[in-house]
């Protein structure tokens, strides 16, 4: 399998990305969160792995948020920046936005303010509302990182992947011990970032913004998700005019790791 060439940069209104493929088309692939870092080194692995079958037909660019946010920044202001982005850097329009888990929140208001910019538009790992326990796992995490406890803040992340028990008293210790190689550089303001993002995932609400969808829409999620429920995503599947929903046999952090995953959007992408 050939190796994929990575290129690191920041968009004109200070959005950072990663890209790679080599496809004639754009897709814009929205970080989950809290926190506005860049995987680097292995930590990419996971998710060029998962989008490999995209990078013929694609120019993939994996988006993360900017930084320096103000207090009480929204879900809704970090779509307004997204479409800044399509509309100052690929000429008012890209082919395909997937926005997964905390990326997923924000594209429910893309979609309604600014359906226009993208020909196809994915939400996965994401619903409308978000479970307690996700909303903890994640302040936690973002309050422990803004106080420099980088390593009880990654080993936290273990909740977010096993239920209570050995496997995850195992991860939370592996976390504690590769956590701060695996979060990657922490710099600038993101220290600050990381707990806005996290106050703007607690706020988030999308019930307006699901009625003005106008574009079709697929929704991708996991049946065993702790964070986003199938319930709760079939409920905002059907608060949206024209949405298709696809469910796998899969957690949280592993639902674009499907196998089902590329051919399903891509199929999507395709259609009449």
């Amino acid at each position: 399998m050939a190796k994929l060439n990575l290129t690191y940069d920041r968009f004109g209104n200070g959005v950072p990305y990663l890209k790679f493929g080599t496809g004639a088309k754009t897709l814009l692939f929205l970080l989950g969160g809290p926190g506005n870092t860049l995987p680097v080194g292995v930590a990419t692995t996971g998710f060029t792995r998962g989008m490999r079958g995209f990078c013929d037909e694609y120019t993939v660019y994996l988006v993360s948020r900017k930084s320096g946010l103000p207090p009480h920044y929204t879900t809704k202001d970090m779509a307004d920046d997204y479409a800044a982005i399509v509309r100052n850097d690929f000429s008012g329009q890209v082919d395909l936005i997937i926005g997964f888990s905390f990326g997923g929140l924000i594209l429910q208001h893309f979609a309604a303010d600014h359906g226009q910019l993208a020909k196809s538009m994915v939400i996965g790992g994401a619903a409308h509302k978000i479970s307690a326990e996700a909303k903890r796992i994640d302040y936690r995490y973002a309050l422990l990182v803004n106080q420099g406890k980088d390593r009880e803040a990654m080993a936290e992340r273990a909740a977010a992947v096993f239920p209570p028990g050995v496997r995850r008293k195992v991860l939370a210790r592996v976390l504690w011990v590769f956590g701060p190689m695996l979060m990657g550089p922490v710099e600038g303001t993101f220290r600050h970032d990381v707990l806005i993002e996290a106050e703007a995932e607690m706020s988030h609400d999308a019930e307006t913004s699901l009625g003005r969808i106008e574009d079709p829409l697929l929704v991708v999620c996991g049946r065993d998700d702790f964070a986003f429920s199938v319930a709760d995503v079939k409920e905002m599947v059907g608060k949206i005019r024209d949405a298709r929903l696809k469910v796998y046999d899969q957690g949280h952090s592993t639902v674009f790791l499907d196998k089902h995953f590329v051919h399903d959007v891509q199929a999507f992408a395709k259609r009449g």
